[in-house]
């Protein structure tokens, strides 16, 4: 198997792009090729490398144009799905709606069988591997413990931490996910029951929302536990400085002594990676209830639908 170099380019928000920017590390470091990462801000993540880590020392840094110059198009105008180059010797995993690990198999086969040497160019957002899920978990959470942040970043997070440890950790997805999120007697039952486990009572409220962190800190208080935040004003996922003020509340997650958090969130269930063997609960609303919330979803869009498309629609 010849690899002669991963490329990867992390897409969407900033925990899907550390999964992905992982995942490739991980595949890289099993072809023993060097890995480069095109760090490309977008809407939902407008930080830059520079804005994030402080070292370029980790992985190559390479620009869109460098893409380009690779594959002969954009990185935006590649096929999506698995695609063989073979004038360019560059084979190029682009996911998108099934997910890369669908088509580790296939990857592999195509590196492989392929008459020389390869670039792998990876378009990806998420987890995937050539290993078992496991493993995969272990790469991630070294890989996650060597990530060089920014002073900025780092500081804050142990001024956050200061005086509070040991602690567990609780993310509220309040927004997106809100169809698969767990309903609040679930979230209370698993905080209490990590209360027990641990017999730890210093608690950090993390959300994507101000109202989220207010209302799960009066919750805490009322279980008798002691609540704390980061103090996070700004949530826009526009934002840099919300971004940034995301990591540190990322980071301090993944530095709890067990986390309850959203199974379909992957900020909770990466910060769980990052903290290691730690008790965790990963929560989700049952079948049921996610039937019944999509089906009020489907509608509340029927009965506002004259109001946003009608003659007096703004």
């Amino acid at each position: 198997m010849a690899v002669e170099r991963v490329v990867v380019i992390p897409r969407n928000g900033y925990v899907n792009r550390l999964q992905a920017w992982a995942s490739s590390a991980a595949l890289a470091a099993e072809w023993d090729a060097p890995l480069s990462v095109c760090w490309e801000p977008e809407s939902i993540a407008p930080a830059g490398v520079d804005d994030l880590f402080e070292s370029r020392s980790l992985h190559q840094w390479i620009s869109a144009a460098d893409v380009e110059n690779l594959c002969g198009t954009s990185h935006q105008d590649l096929p999506r799905y698995l695609t063989y180059l073979p004038e360019r010797s560059v084979v190029v995993l682009a996911g998108h709606d099934r997910g890369e690990q669908a088509f580790m198999p296939e990857l592999i086969e195509q590196v492989e069988s392929a008459a020389g040497p390869v670039t792998v160019v990876i378009i990806a957002g998420g987890i995937f591997g050539a290993a078992d899920a496991a493993l995969q978990r272990r790469y991630r959470h070294e890989f996650y413990r060597r990530l060089p942040w920014r002073p900025a970043i780092t500081d804050r997070v142990s001024e956050v931490i200061e005086g509070h440890e040991p602690f567990l950790g609780v993310h509220i997805r309040k927004t997106d996910r809100s169809r698969e999120a767990p309903t609040a007697a679930h979230v209370t039952a698993a905080i209490q029951q990590l209360h027990t486990q641990t017999n730890v009572a210093s608690v950090f409220v993390a959300s994507d929302t101000a109202a989220g962190v207010a209302e799960w800190t009066q919750q805490l208080t009322d279980m008798g536990l002691r609540p704390w935040s980061a103090g996070t004003s700004d949530h826009a996922r526009d934002s840099i400085a919300a971004g940034l003020d995301a990591m540190v509340e990322w980071q301090v997650l993944g530095r709890s002594h067990g986390l309850v958090f959203s199974a379909a969130s992957s900020f909770g269930s990466e910060a769980a990676v990052a903290a290691g063997d730690v008790p965790e609960f990963g929560l989700s609303a049952g079948r049921g209830l996610q039937r019944l919330r999509g089906a009020r979803e489907v509608l509340r869009a029927g009965v506002t639908y004259p109001k946003r498309h009608g003659p007096f629609a703004r």
